[in-house]
């Protein structure tokens, strides 16, 4: 049933910004599945696919896992709110990322801090999904950043002549990396070392790195990669950002360390005295 249910995520992924009617659902999901009909296909009854909702719920429960599907008043809702940032979103942000100027590129929060004004002034340029999503910081909201962090990432390295595509199109090639602070405690020299993000949807389990010799990329969590030991970020990789080859990355070709103006290094939550890029909010005061 799982095949089902992923039809049915896929089916609201496609919905557009102003389908709410079930109709507008079902319209796409028919799609999928090669049906000729209107509505709920025949011998799926009203409702009939919570039991299957239900039974991946207590699965994930099982493993382990938190699940995240829902329903408010519509059986519909189920697989709506498997789909975070729909295709509509993500062709917005793609014409708003085509709409900035091209010298000197933001950093992803600087992004994000601008996506975030334009919702709260309810930009037209925006979805109305996608500033609602921006504007209630709810469980969502650390997801709905990283998303928007990544689609920004693969604009920021597609070839400008190709950006004018939609974002559906474009296949992403590269990986980033942050910064990660590494202290010696004998010495106390501190070196800032490369460290890679994981990709959300792929798994990479040969991949290596092509800088001053071959570093394998090995998981340190979820989200990111081991930070490459053998030798410190220099300052005119900082300054200028820069671009090192992957072998046997599958799709992955590059890993990238963009050219910022500053670096926002952030504790572990993990417990760790470490200071990295792990991209969530700074504690002020």
């Amino acid at each position: 049933y799982l095949a089902f249910l992923c039809a049915m995520a896929l089916a609201a992924h496609r919905m557009g910004d102003d389908d709410a009617h079930p109709n507008d659902f079902f319209l796409h999901f028919n799609k999928i599945l090669g049906i000729s009909a209107e509505g709920r296909p025949n011998g799926l009854e009203n409702g009939a696919e919570e039991e299957l909702w239900l039974a991946w719920e207590r699965w994930l429960l099982q493993k382990g896992y938190l699940p995240t599907a829902t329903k408010e008043k519509r059986y519909i809702d189920y697989a709506i709110s498997q789909a975070l940032i729909r295709q509509a979103d993500r062709d917005s942000l793609w014409r708003y990322f085509n709409s900035m100027p091209s010298r000197n590129p933001l950093s992803e929060d600087e992004v994000i801090l601008r996506l975030k004004s334009e919702a709260q002034r309810d930009s037209l340029r925006l979805t109305k999904h996608l500033k609602n999503l921006l504007r209630q910081e709810d469980e969502r909201y650390e997801s709905v950043l990283e998303s928007i962090r990544e689609l920004y990432e693969t604009w920021l390295y597609t070839e400008p002549s190709e950006r004018r595509n939609v974002s559906q199109t474009v296949v992403r090639s590269t990986l980033s990396a942050g910064l990660y602070r590494h202290s010696d405690f004998f010495s106390g020299e501190v070196r800032y070392l490369l460290f890679p993000r994981q990709p959300r949807h792929a798994k990479l389990t040969n991949a290596v790195v092509v800088r001053q010799g071959e570093q394998p990329l090995l998981e340190e969590r979820s989200g990111w990669f081991e930070p490459l030991w053998n030798a410190p970020v220099t300052a005119q990789e900082l300054n200028e950002g820069a671009s090192y080859p992957i072998k046997q990355g599958g799709n992955y070709r590059r890993l990238n360390l963009p050219k910022r103006d500053f670096w926002l290094l952030t504790q572990d939550e993990e417990g760790t005295s470490v200071f990295a890029t792990w991209y969530k909010r700074p504690e002020l005061g």
